[in-house]
């Protein structure tokens, strides 16, 4: 196994997830009022520097009531 090679293959998967994922990224910077910067701490458990968040979440929020 070529542990350079997947360094090298995390770093750019990393740095596209940044790239592609801004809001995301955004949020969770923004978040200092909550434990771990999210709701529920299970989700730091991520494989980039930043959990995703939900284009939806609101929409499935507000049909939760």
């Amino acid at each position: 196994m070529d542990r350079a090679r997947l360094r090298q293959l995390l770093a750019r998967e990393s740095a596209e997830a940044e790239r592609a994922n801004p809001r995301s990224r955004a949020a969770y910077a923004e978040a200092e009022h909550l434990f771990g910067r999210v709701p529920m701490t299970w989700m730091n458990k991520t494989a980039g520097a930043f959990p995703r968040t939900a284009l939806f979440a609101a929409a499935l929020a507000e049909l939760a009531g």
